[in-house]
């Protein structure tokens, strides 16, 4: 799998200029209030705070690199790390939500010595990592702000029964483009597996092999993996939350958690280049009742500002400044 920055920043800049052209267009519009005064009265206190918790999952996927890569055979250089974790962020950033930037990690795993089975151990790790939170945060959340009683969980329920065919049709679109998306895609995968059917057969068995020894010996491992796995996610899901506290907004953090899960998942089924558009409409649909009016486009843009476009331009940076690979 070859990764080229240069290709990469082809087309993220424009998404990003658009998307920032966007944001501040709808900002300026949903505001009654003057932006200038609502930027002094932001606690500066909160607002670095969101910067801290934009860039804590760089950090805890080089933890999590620095753990599983002596544990298979392969171990990373702390650059290495960085530039791995920098760059599945950057192709997450130009790819469908659902496509990720995860063919670039196995591509760069590959390119620094891994076998192909190896890397697909890393990539599955990671996936049972990913999994491990979205399986416990969504019902500790849902349980922590009332279950079925909350009001904001009765709305959505009362939301999904009137519009269920609305509902129904988008999933079905999304669930096609999705394929769509993944095929065309596919080179990603047919670039980095091996070209013999004698190969798949003995990378096949490696795999297995390999995952074998991960669940018998790499318990703990995968315990502490996960648990930073956990403090990754949760970082990204309170950006929204101490941003409203930087405006003042008094808002629960389990149901603002909550939402910003929704948000997640249905990103899963946006098409555009890191959800551009699909995100920020859904996360108006979901506040729209929970933040003041005139104050949600100023949300939504300082949420998509930490979130991804200054998590992207500074990926993009430090990785022209270090280099993708090491040059031999």
């Amino acid at each position: 799998m070859k990764f080229s920055l240069q290709k990469i920043l082809r087309v993220l800049i424009p998404v990003v200029l658009l998307g920032i052209i966007g944001n501040v267009v709808f900002t300026a519009y949903s505001s009654r209030e003057n932006l200038l005064e609502v930027i002094q009265r932001f606690n500066s206190a909160y607002f670095f705070a969101g910067i801290l918790l934009t860039f804590l999952p760089w950090l805890g996927h080089i933890l999590r690199l620095k753990i599983w890569g002596p544990f298979i055979g392969n171990p990373l250089s702390n650059r290495d790390c960085l530039r791995i974790a920098i760059a599945q962020d950057l192709g997450g950033a130009v790819t469908p939500t659902v496509i990720g930037g995860t063919p670039i990690k196995y591509g760069l795993l590959v390119k620094k010595g891994f076998s192909h089975a190896n890397a697909g151990i890393m990539i599955t790790l990671q996936f049972l990592e990913d999994l491990v939170f979205l399986n416990l945060s969504l019902p500790i959340a849902f349980i922590a702000m009332g279950g079925f009683e909350n009001t904001l969980v009765k709305g959505i329920y009362e939301d999904i029964k009137s519009h269920w065919l609305l509902i129904a049709a988008i999933v079905s679109i999304g669930v096609m483009l999705i394929f769509l998306a993944k095929k065309l895609y596919k080179n990603y995968r047919n670039e980095s597996a091996p070209s013999k059917e004698s190969k798949l057969k003995l990378g096949f068995r490696e795999f297995i092999e390999t995952l074998k020894f991960v669940l018998s010996r790499g318990k703990l491992r995968f315990l502490i993996s996960s648990t930073i796995m956990i403090l990754e996610w949760s970082s990204r899901f309170a950006i929204p939350i101490v941003l409203a506290s930087a405006m003042g907004i008094l808002v629960d953090p389990f149901e603002i958690f909550f939402l910003h899960w929704l948000i997640w998942f249905s990103m899963l089924f946006t098409p555009t280049p890191g959800a551009t558009g699909g995100a920020e409409g859904i996360f108006y649909y979901l506040f729209i009742n929970f933040i003041p009016e005139n104050l949600i486009g100023i949300l939504i843009t300082g949420w998509r500002f930490l979130s991804y476009y200054l998590l992207t331009l500074t990926g993009a940076v430090v990785l022209q400044v270090i280099g993708v690979v090491d040059r031999d």
